[in-house]
């Protein structure tokens, strides 16, 4: 049960972070 919530929680993070550094160089931009 450990190993299910693990997994899940590793790829939200990551979406997150790959569009963080994706509207940081658009933001300034403006």
């Amino acid at each position: 049960m450990t190993d299910v919530p693990l997994p899940e929680c590793l790829p939200k993070p990551e979406e997150p972070k790959a569009a963080e550094p994706q509207q940081s160089p658009q933001q300034p931009q403006f």
